[in-house]
């Protein structure tokens, strides 16, 4: 290697065995815990991702630290989702090809994915759908074919979701 990164564009990825040793541990694990990227961290610290899993597989003290590393990881992910969205990033205004001020974007997908996880009762979308046969009771599947199958669950949508349906719209939502 020539101490140049691998795996960056125009860099060759590290391929075959590395040598492990407590330093190139220690920069994987580092690197892992401010990006939870496998990849992006082997590159950081030198070694090869076969190598990084060779001894995941066969270390469980370095699994446990492996998998504590991508949780710091996925929660710095998560705290700066969650400040992007509430508190916006800095964004430069050009006029003219000169730069004239700057201009606050917020992200309201990045808040909405984070109460979708954080509080799916409230923010998620639920949709569920019961599908039953004759009065209610099971749909005998053993004899009808795939399009025959379809056609009734795909009638049973339909109907549930016309408000002129006695189960109407929406019925079977949330």
């Amino acid at each position: 290697m020539d101490g140049r990164p691998s795996g960056q564009p125009g860099f060759p990825r590290m391929h075959g065995r590395t040598e492990r040793t407590p330093e190139n541990l220690a920069a994987f694990l580092e690197a892992l815990a401010n990006s939870a990227n496998v990849s992006a961290s082997c590159t950081a610290a030198g070694i090869a991702r076969s190598s990084a899993y060779e001894w995941r597989a066969s270390d469980p003290a370095f699994k446990a630290a492996w998998d504590e590393a991508v949780e710091l990881g996925l929660d710095a992910l998560e705290d700066e989702a969650i400040r992007r969205g509430r508190d916006g990033v800095e964004k430069p205004v050009y006029q003219g090809g000169k730069a004239v001020g700057t201009v606050r974007e917020y992200s309201d997908t990045l808040l909405m994915f984070m109460l979708n996880g954080r509080r799916p009762e409230r923010f998620r979308r639920n949709v569920s759908a019961e599908i039953a046969g004759k009065n209610g009771g099971p749909i005998d599947v053993r004899n009808l074919s795939t399009d025959q199958l379809v056609a009734i669950l795909a009638t049973q949508a339909v109907a549930r979701d016309d408000p002129e349906h006695p189960e109407g719209a929406g019925a079977a939502t949330d």
